[in-house]
């Protein structure tokens, strides 16, 4: 079975595909051509902050929250904003993945 992927916003495409391990994989990625370090820290610390507090990671997949190239977006971006934008990405994933 191939992956499949969506775009809960134009910075942001989500990857996944179902696995056989028992549990859930994810990787965050955020490419120097985003920002500095401390920009793409920041969003990888948000990142990893926003699963923490789900309740439901019982998905047995693999999922890739891809930050894409828009550099001067993620500098005036808000935590509330970026949390809102990964939720909608999470419920889009349990439904699909269900």
């Amino acid at each position: 079975m191939n992956g499949s992927k969506f775009r809960p916003a134009p910075w942001l495409i989500v990857s996944y595909l179902k696995n056989d391990l028992g549990y859930l994989r994810i990787g965050f990625t955020a490419s120097a051509k985003i920002g500095n370090a401390i920009i793409r820290n920041r969003l990888k610390r948000w990142s990893r902050e926003f699963l923490r507090r789900q309740k439901v990671l019982s998905i047995d997949a693999n999922i890739v929250f891809l930050k894409a190239r828009e550099a001067s977006l993620y500098k005036e971006l808000k935590h509330d904003e970026f949390d809102k934008l990964l939720e909608k990405a999470w419920t889009n994933i349990q439904r699909r993945l269900g």
